[in-house]
């Protein structure tokens, strides 16, 4: 399973900024879900990527972009080229009623010159199915997204 090969085609859809809302897709497990996290963690090998667990629970794969994207993202974004643009593929585990609420989220995060990063969220009813078979396939059942209000 190429999860990040298959994922990272979510740079290529449409982008918002992060006022509007980040692309988000949650799944319950009964347990702590290892075999989802180690299915991420086996994709997220290639040279352009970075794994990161910065707690129990959350699991990121960074991956940079092509040259050509990161320099439209800087300069529509007013970026930095000291440090890149990259796609965030974000998971996190939160225990739940007997289980495991599994987020994920994508976006694409581009430094500033001076303060927090502008966060480009991805929305792609594509990447929302794929999502789904992933979560599914390691063992989640699927969470209706929130009512609106």
């Amino acid at each position: 399973m190429r999860l990040i090969s298959a994922l990272s085609m979510v740079a290529l859809w449409g982008c918002t900024t992060q006022d509007v809302e980040v692309l988000s897709n949650a799944a319950r497990f009964p347990a702590y879900p290892d075999a989802l996290f180690s299915a991420i963690e086996s994709t997220c090998t290639d040279p352009a990527d970075t794994l990161l667990r910065p707690k129990r629970g959350i699991l990121e794969c960074r991956s940079f972009l092509s040259p050509e994207e990161s320099a439209a993202l800087i300069i529509t974004y007013d970026g930095t080229p000291e440090k890149l643009p990259q796609l965030v593929m974000r998971f996190q585990a939160m225990k739940d009623n007997g289980g495991y609420l599994v987020d994920y989220q994508a976006f694409i995060d581009v430094p500033q010159k001076t303060g927090a990063p502008v966060r480009l969220s991805q929305h792609s009813p594509w990447v929302l199915r794929r999502m789904a078979q992933i979560f599914q396939l390691s063992g989640g059942e699927m969470v209706p997204p929130p009512a609106e209000a």
